[in-house]
């Protein structure tokens, strides 16, 4: 059923960022795994799951700003490892996002996201094919 593993992929993702919260950071990406498994497990079952592919790159690009922000606690060679790390779990959003957009190539949120996701990544290209698609809006 996926609607039954896109619902236990949001309670995980919501368990996540309550742990962050709580500056439980490794349990928080226990959970996080979690509901990486059960989105994708909603998409395996349904591939055009607009709503699966959504959620998972959103929780890349919200997980990977909470380790940038965490890495903020370090300095030198950890700070850059977290850092990086960050970077590397925004790059695993995009393919989701850009899938939204086969199903909703309008849909605003989506377009906005991205934007900024290739924008902090350097993808320039990316970024200006993105960023017109939003102003013919």
């Amino acid at each position: 059923n996926k609607t039954l593993h896109f619902n236990i992929g949001v309670t995980f993702d919501n368990m996540s960022n309550a742990s962050h919260e709580n500056k439980k950071h490794e349990e928080a990406f226990e959970f996080m795994n979690k509901s990486i498994e059960s989105y994708k497990k909603a998409i395996e079952l349904d591939p055009n799951y607009t709503d699966a592919y959504y959620n998972l790159g959103a929780l890349y690009v919200n997980q990977s700003q909470e380790v940038k922000s965490i890495a903020g606690d370090y300095e030198g060679e950890k700070y850059d490892k977290e850092m990086k790390r960050g970077e590397e779990m925004m790059k695993e959003a995009f393919p989701y996002l850009e899938k939204v957009l086969e199903t909703s190539p309008e849909d605003k949120s989506t377009l906005k996201t991205l934007k900024s996701i290739y924008f902090n990544l350097e993808m320039m290209d990316e970024y200006n094919r993105i960023k017109a698609k939003l102003d013919s809006l």
